[in-house]
């Protein structure tokens, strides 16, 4: 599987990669957004993987209102139809997070490719990640077919 192609041993991102810098003062960090198919017992999965680093020689440091650091979620026809975060408590407490320049810091989850009712979905899915700092900091989206 390959993994954040667009995220280079300097943190800078590779041209048409996805991986987009945050916007701001001070440094920025790089993300990329990764999506593999998977067979997990038989079933089709999608590992759904966000990549993270600072992009420049320094530190970056990002706020988080919450004790959430990312999220994922699946679009179709324009609509959101699937997040990762539903249902789940976060604490409620302000934290900051360093990303170190050439230190990739990973975020996934296997996703089963249903909605948030459980159903099955088929055809064309886009999957969006961000970071959930203050301010959100999003990866390109990635498109799936969905069989």
């Amino acid at each position: 599987m390959t993994v954040f192609a667009g995220l280079g041993a300097t943190g800078t991102p590779s041209t048409g990669t996805g991986a987009s810098p945050a916007a701001g003062a001070g440094p920025a960090v790089a993300v990329d957004l990764a999506v593999e198919p998977v067979d997990v017992g038989g079933q089709a999965a999608y590992v759904l993987a966000l990549g993270v680093m600072a992009s420049g020689n320094e530190e970056a440091v990002l706020t988080f209102r919450t004790g959430q650091t990312y999220d994922f979620a699946a679009f179709q026809d324009g609509r959101e139809v699937w997040r990762w975060s539903a249902g789940r408590a976060f604490h409620q407490a302000v934290t900051e997070r360093r990303f170190r320049p050439g230190e990739l810091v990973v975020f996934t989850h296997v996703w089963d490719g249903r909605d948030a009712l459980g159903n099955p979905l088929t055809g064309p899915v886009e999957i969006r990640a961000w970071l959930s700092s203050d301010p959100p900091i999003a990866a390109e989206p990635a498109i799936l077919q969905l069989p």
